[in-house]
């Protein structure tokens, strides 16, 4: 609704056919108050030129005006078609209308709020809520802090894709608060219904006194506050009722990330019940907690067991009462453990079983320490040293194992008892011996005393003979000293001696029997000789094999130091259908085959070599296969003829060869005849049909002959005719000095029908044009424009908005009826900043007419802030995409699409000029 500063002052003048109930009452405290009654029935009707109601005094109440009182709506017509209705305050205070009713507007044909160029500087605020239009934004404002002119906060609308019917994008809803008080709605049912993805705040206190629901059940809802209580008066829940085949977690948890602690309190009168029907129950501590009963016992019962652990604390179970542990098998496990009793105690085992139960008392250490038993009573003792004292005996059905005791000590005396049991030990102290009884009463010495040597027991032993039971898996060692020893071994029967290390014999050492080494064996120290006598052959004690009448080997001989076969005739390979190979494999030695003085004479099947090694006298060398060489070959002496009456090929310097070919040395003539082409021995060449030559063909003198013209050398100016060589300027039109640049002179003024180029040039504002927005962050202005600095028409987009928002500029154009290719399209743009995100244009190339996108590429900015500039798109570039059934034909409509970016943020707009595409016809 426009305003205008008009009054009522000449409302209703004229007052014809009164017909109405004047009241006019006075209050007699000292302040007036004027109330007029219209009485708006079917038979009344008030018409007036003009009407004024005033209230200067200092009463409280100021004039009002009351239109009706039935139920019947009241209706004030103004009939002036020429001028508008103008409210307005001397003061500049506020119209207000309504009191807790509505505002319908819903029959106007327009409805117009306050308008303002630019409201954030020149406009004030004095509730949120207000709104205000901006003339220059084309911009629909909110007020969302109050203040005066500068100082208040005005907002944009968003009204990009919101619901007409709702007030999506709105900041507040404070303008529609009424006076009186904080409520929405009218008392009855009140409905809020926030998008699935918008986010309801409430900043103050959300207070209902009715019920409240919290979703549907189809959606997640969260509850996030500084603090939070939940509290009610009547039986209370909080459920979690998943219905998905995924597992489901219900938490809660009081966490504190700074230094202060997250408490969870729970306090309740009677019971605590806390029911997992599949999963476990679990209560984790980082401090000292407690689990206590007042009255009654604590059960712990754990179907799959119990676990308690101090880990490094102590586990303390104190009552005054009995501590009865009834279990299946019973373990206690500990670093140190202590078992102390203040009366009568037991270790008991009552087993009930047919088989062997065990009551085991163990202390082992596998460290280097001692696992030790310290028993200590009043009738005998084992003390922490391991000595046991106060025992009548000890017995054992296993094994008693000394082996790692310090000391073994064994009843000892003067002399020996006189009774024993067989197997009994004593230590006579009188003669130093050990004693064992061997049969009752009977006593029989284990040694003479002093270390056990091979002599003592050697003289003890009765039939002088050393036994050592079969398969004795350890052996049995005679040594001297520590360095040498005889070490004999008796495994599975197999009687073995073992000699380490080396050993000295004296005398002569005789086998009578098979003498079988497993290992190495070595006759001789490199000192003496050995020799081998048999009946066979000898090896001399000068390591010479003599007597052997044939050396025979069902393996190779191999000696490293070569060998000499002389004395007779000698055969490699005699009568043997086996290969003879000499030096073969990777040998590089020189193989020899005569001494100089004697014939060497190959005679196989197939070739011979004399024993002399010369081929000479030969009338022929016939070869059935190549005769290859690798030093080359001369031959001289008399006519050479190759291929000489024969129908092969002949071939000089063929196949990959690089080497020159040389026919002639250039004191004698060459002559080639064949069937098709000559060249005689004066150098002249005849019969040929072609000359093809990669380089010049030089002639010293003499015309180059064509058929019957010749190309002759000009000599002179005056000299003319296209078959001759060279051009003298004497053409008008050509500067060229050869006949073949005359020629392209004249062929390019000739022409050949060569595509030429013209372009098409577009400028703002384009044909065939459209302004569109993609539905996505387009709020700005898009304005037509032109620079008279630079002369150049053009496009501006800019925004109020701190972010990046874009605008199309699309226009389309057909391909004429001559056009064969694609030139380049070049686009003038200016760009207030340089920054991509803030300032830019996106460049997209269509054939509508085939639905293909020829070229597209984004985020491209001016160089230069704020500077004009040509950005170009090659011919090739346009038609990267269109290919194939989309390539660009002519009549095709081409599509241009120019998307411009612009961002607050950085207070600049993208600005967009003329647009021109090359092509070729």
């Amino acid at each position: 609704m426009k305003t205008k500063n008009a009054t009522w002052n000449k409302w209703m003048r004229r007052v014809s056919g009164l017909m109405a109930t004047l009241l006019l009452t006075m209050s007699f405290a000292g302040h007036a108050s004027a109330l007029i009654l219209f009485q708006d029935d079917d038979n009344h009707d008030v018409n007036s030129e003009g009407l004024i109601i005033n209230a200067d005094d200092t009463g409280a109440q100021d004039a009002s005006l009351q239109f009706g009182n039935d139920a019947t709506d009241a209706t004030i017509t103004f009939g002036d078609a020429t001028s508008d209705l103008t409210i307005a305050t001397p003061s500049g205070g506020d119209v207000i209308v309504g009191s807790g009713t509505g505002l319908n507007f819903s029959g106007s044909d327009m409805f117009r709020i306050r308008e303002n160029a630019d409201p954030a500087t020149n406009s004030a605020c004095t509730v949120k809520g207000e709104l205000i239009y901006d003339t220059t934004d084309d911009q629909l404002q909110i007020c969302t802090v109050v203040g005066g002119a500068g100082a208040a906060t005005w907002a944009a609308v968003d009204t990009g894709g919101g619901d007409a019917a709702t007030l999506d994008g709105l900041d507040s809803l404070d303008f529609l608060r009424s006076t009186a008080s904080d409520s929405f709605g009218d008392g009855g049912t009140f409905t809020l219904t926030i998008g699935a993805d918008d986010t309801l705040q409430v900043d103050g206190t959300f207070d209902a006194n009715g019920a409240v629901t919290i979703g549907d059940g189809g959606d997640a809802a969260t509850l996030d506050s500084t603090t939070l209580s939940i509290d009610s008066t009547d039986t209370t829940n909080l459920t979690m009722t998943a219905n998905d085949a995924a597992a489901k977690t219900l938490t809660i948890q009081a966490t504190n990330a700074g230094a202060g602690a997250g408490n969870l309190d729970i306090n309740v009168d009677e019971a605590v019940t806390i029911d997992s029907t599949a999963g476990g129950v679990s209560l984790d501590g980082a401090a000292a907690s407690n689990f206590t009963t007042s009255a009654g016992a604590l059960t712990l019962d754990g179907n799959g067991g119990v676990n308690i652990a101090g880990n490094a604390a102590e586990v303390d179970v104190t009552t005054t009462g009995l501590v009865d542990v009834n279990s299946g098998a019973f373990t206690l496990d500990g670093t140190t453990g202590s078992l102390d009793f203040t009366d009568t105690a037991n270790l008991t085992m009552t087993a009930n079983d047919a088989a062997t139960k065990t009551l085991t008392i163990s202390a082992t250490n596998a460290g280097a320490g001692a696992g030790q038993i310290v028993i200590g009573t009043d009738t005998w003792d084992i003390s922490g040293a391991g000595v046991a004292t106060g025992f009548t005996g000890v017995t054992s059905t296993g094994v008693i194992d000394y082996s790692g005791s310090s000391r073994l000590a064994l009843h000892q005396g003067a002399a020996n008892p006189g009774t024993c049991v067989e197997g009994d030990i004593f230590y006579n102290t009188t003669d130093n011996t050990t004693y064992t009884c061997t049969a009752t009463n009977t006593w029989t010495a284990l040694s003479s005393g002093g270390a056990d040597t091979f002599e003592s027991v050697y003289a003890a032993d009765g039939d002088k003979s050393l036994s050592i039971t079969d398969n004795l898996a350890t052996g049995f060692d005679i040594k001297e000293g520590a360095n040498s020893y005889i070490h004999l071994a008796t495994t599975n029967g197999s009687e073995l001696v073992t000699i380490t290390p080396a050993t000295t014999v004296t005398g002569t050492l005789t086998a009578n029997g098979t003498l079988a080494a497993n290992g190495a064996v070595t006759l001789g120290d490199n000192g003496d000789t050995v020799t081998i006598n048999s009946s066979d052959w000898d090896i001399s004690a000068t390591g010479d094999i003599t007597g052997a009448g044939a050396i025979t080997a069902d393996g190779l001989i191999t000696g490293t130091a070569g060998a000499t076969v002389s004395g007779a005739a000698t055969s490699i390979n005699a009568s043997s259908n086996f290969a003879t190979n000499i030096n073969t494999g990777t040998s590089s030695g020189a193989v020899t085959i005569g001494g100089g003085s004697g014939t060497v004479a190959i005679n196989s099947s197939d070739w011979d070599i004399s024993a002399t090694g010369d081929i000479t006298g030969a009338g022929a060398i016939t070869a059935d296969g190549l005769i290859t060489g690798t030093a080359g070959a001369t031959l001289s002496g008399a006519a050479i003829s190759l291929n000489n009456s024969s129908n092969f090929a002949t071939n000089v310097g063929t196949g990959t060869s690089t080497g020159a070919v040389t026919v002639g040395g250039g004191s004698n003539t060459v002559a080639i005849n064949s069937s098709s082409w000559d060249i005689t021995t004066a150098g002249a060449a005849s019969g040929l049909t072609t000359i093809g030559a990669s380089g010049n063909i030089t002639t010293s003198a003499g015309d180059f002959i064509i058929g019957t013209t010749g190309l002759t050398e000009t000599t002179g100016a005056t000299d003319s005719g296209a078959y001759l060589v060279g051009a003298f300027d004497e053409f008008a039109n050509s500067a060229s000095t050869t006949v073949q640049g005359v020629l392209n002179d004249l062929d390019a003024l000739i022409g050949s029908g060569a595509p030429n180029t013209d372009t098409m040039v577009f400028e703002p504002e384009y044909p065939n044009y459209i302004l569109w927005g993609d539905g996505t962050s387009n709020n700005g202005k898009m304005e037509a424009l032109y620079d008279s600095t630079n002369r150049e028409h053009y496009y501006r987009w800019t925004t109020k908005k701190s972010a990046a928002h874009d605008y199309d500029i699309r226009f389309r154009y057909t391909l004429p009826a001559d056009y064969t290719a694609a030139g380049n399209m070049t686009i003038r743009l200016r760009t207030d900043t340089t920054t991509a995100g803030d300032n830019s244009i996106d460049v997209t190339v269509r054939n509508d007419t085939d639905n293909g996108t020829c070229h597209a590429d984004g985020a491209t900015t001016g160089a230069v802030a704020g500077t004009w500039e040509t950005i170009t798109i090659t011919g090739a570039e346009v038609e990267t995409g269109c290919t194939g059934g989309t390539a660009l034909n002519p009549g095709d409509v081409v599509e241009v699409i120019l998307k411009t970016f612009a961002n607050n943020t950085s207070s600049g707009g993208t600005d967009v000029g003329t647009l021109a595409f090359a092509y070729t016809n």
